[in-house]
C-alpha cells in the first residue's frame, strides 16, 4: 500500500495528487480518504469524581462521579471515494497508439447505397470502457472526429449543405440530433474493438492482475451515411415550402433545389483526428491523425 497527500480544487471540482510508480498490469484500488489535522482522546470531556459516603459502623464507600461539560466533535478517517482500476502495459497512451501500426483501409456499403469506410488495424492491448464510451457521465478517453480537411467535404458538400445553414426555421435536420454529432457530422466516426468493451470485473480485482486481451480495432468512418440523409432531409422540406414559391427562396434552398443529386465519397483520403483527454484536463494530452484511402 502507497499513501500519496492530496488536495482538491474547490473552483475546478479536480483532484491533484501524485501518482506513486506503478507495476505494469497489475490492478490497483485507489481510494481517497479524509484524515482528521488532529485527534483527541474520546472521552477528553469526561470530568471524573471520586465520592466518598459514611455508610455507618465505621464503614465507608467510595464511588465515582462522571459528568460531561460541553460537546466534542470526534474526527475520524472516512472513505470518500473508490476506484479499481489496471496499470497498462505501456508507458504513455501515444506509445500504445505507435504499436497499432499503419493498418489496412476498409470499405462497405450502408443503407442508402452509400460508403462507408474504415481502418483495420491491429492491437496488444484492447481499449477499454472508459477509453471507448466513458462512464458515470465522464466523456470517452479517446474521441475521434472526421477532418473537415477533405476535398469531397470541403469542396461539395460543405457549400451544399452546411454552409449557409440554417436556411430558415422550417427547413432544418430534425431526423438527428446535430448538438450530438455537429450539424457538420465530424463526431460520425467510431471506434471499436474487435472484441467486447473491456472492462474490470470483480474477479479481476480479487486476483490483482489480469492480462491484456490483443485484438483489433476499427475506425468506422460514417459521414456519408449522415450526409445523405440530411441531403434528403432538406431537400424534402425545401421542396414542400418552396415548390410554389420559387422567388422567396433563400440562397442556401435554390442551390440545394438546383443540385443534380446526392455526391457519395470521392476518391482521396479521409482523415480522422484522434485525441486522448484524461479527465479534468484542459487540453488533450495525446494527439495524432489517420488518414483512410478510398
Amino acid at each position: 500500500m502507497s499513501e500519496v497527500p492530496l488536495s482538491y480544487d474547490v473552483a475546478q471540482a479536480k483532484v491533484n495528487f501524485n501518482f506513486p510508480a506503478l507495476e505494469k498490469q497489475a490492478i490497483y484500488t485507489m481510494t481517497f480518504i479524509k484524515k482528521p489535522q488532529s485527534t483527541g482522546a474520546v472521552d477528553q470531556n469526561v470530568q471524573r469524581q471520586e465520592i466518598t459516603v459514611n455508610a455507618g459502623d465505621g464503614n465507608e464507600m467510595t464511588t465515582n462521579s462522571n459528568t460531561l461539560e460541553g460537546t466534542v466533535t470526534q474526527n475520524v478517517e472516512k472513505e470518500i471515494y473508490a476506484s479499481a482500476f489496471r496499470a497498462s502495459q505501456f508507458n504513455t497512451f501515444a506509445e500504445k497508439w505507435a504499436a497499432l501500426g499503419s493498418g489496412q483501409d476498409a470499405f462497405d456499403v450502408a443503407k442508402g447505397n452509400v460508403a462507408v469506410i474504415g481502418k483495420r488495424m491491429n492491437i496488444q492491448e484492447s481499449f477499454d470502457e472508459y477509453e471507448l464510451v466513458g462512464k458515470e457521465g465522464m466523456e470517452p478517453l479517446v474521441r475521434v472526429a472526421a477532418s473537415p480537411d477533405n476535398a469531397w467535404l470541403k469542396n461539395i458538400i460543405s457549400p451544399l449543405l452546411y454552409d449557409q445553414y440554417p436556411y430558415d426555421k422550417d427547413i432544418a435536420i430534425d431526423w438527428r440530433k446535430p448538438d450530438v454529432l455537429g450539424v457538420k457530422p465530424l463526431k460520425g466516426v467510431k471506434l471499436t474493438n474487435s472484441i467486447d468493451i473491456f472492462k474490470l470485473t470483480d474477479a479481476n480485482v480479487t486476483a490483482g492482475r489480469v492480462p491484456a486481451t490483443s485484438g483489433s480495432v476499427l475506425i468506422g468512418y460514417y459521414l456519408s451515411y449522415y450526409v445523405f440523409w440530411d441531403y434528403n432531409d432538406l431537400l424534402n422540406k425545401a421542396s414542400a415550402k418552396y415548390l410554389n414559391d420559387w422567388n422567396s427562396r433563400p440562397a442556401g434552398v435554390k442551390r440545394l433545389m438546383a443540385d443534380a443529386g446526392y455526391t457519395d465519397l470521392l476518391e482521396g483520403n479521409y482523415p480522422v483526428d484522434i485525441k486522448y483527454t484524461l479527465p479534468g484536463a484542459e487540453k488533450p494530452n495525446f494527439t495524432t491523425q489517420v488518414s483512410i484511402k478510398f
